[in-house]
């Protein structure tokens, strides 16, 4: 039972891999790095689809530089944010960054200027979108999922049993 489990687990996050670029075209590498499975084995008859990880930079959505902002192609279309440039930070790291800031779930850009004097008034920030855990949270993705190990669990089984009785029968 542990090796359908573990086979049709596999399977489900194939599933949501697959559901999850169809739906925020996130890129595989960045949902290989945010989920794992947790198998199982014959004393602990459960497996796990894990799911971690930040907001996801802007940068990783096919972001493009134009006049007016940048544009990024999240969730099937294409937007713009007004105002947003891409920066090189001094360790490497490229992403899509604005004047602004966080307040919850929720960027807030600079509309103007609040202070003229001694310095700039809002910090510069870098942009977030999803992250993998909220991505599959989606009731599409999750039900695609769910599918997927309800109709390949039973049939998983059989054949893993089949596979031990033919093997006992050399």
């Amino acid at each position: 039972m542990s090796r359908a489990l573990n086979r049709v687990i596999e399977m489900a996050r194939t599933s949501a891999y697959r559901e999850i670029r169809q739906a925020y075209n996130i890129p595989v590498k960045n949902l290989r790095n945010d989920m794992s499975i947790v198998k199982a084995n014959p004393t602990m008859l459960s497996a796990k689809l894990n799911a971690l990880g930040r907001p996801l930079p802007i940068a990783v959505f096919q972001a493009r530089q134009t006049a007016k902002g940048v544009t990024a192609n999240i969730a099937k279309r294409r937007v713009l944010i007004r105002g947003a440039f891409f920066a090189k930070m001094p360790n490497g790291h490229k992403g899509v960054f604005s004047r602004g800031q966080y307040i919850g779930k929720t960027f807030e850009r600079r509309q103007g200027r609040v202070k003229k004097w001694p310095a700039n008034d809002l910090a510069i920030n870098e942009l977030y979108s999803k992250s993998v855990p909220a991505a599959l949270l989606n009731s599409a993705v999750l039900d695609s999922v769910k599918k997927k190990i309800e109709t390949n669990l039973v049939p998983r089984a059989r054949h893993e049993l089949n596979n031990i009785l033919r093997n006992l029968g050399r």
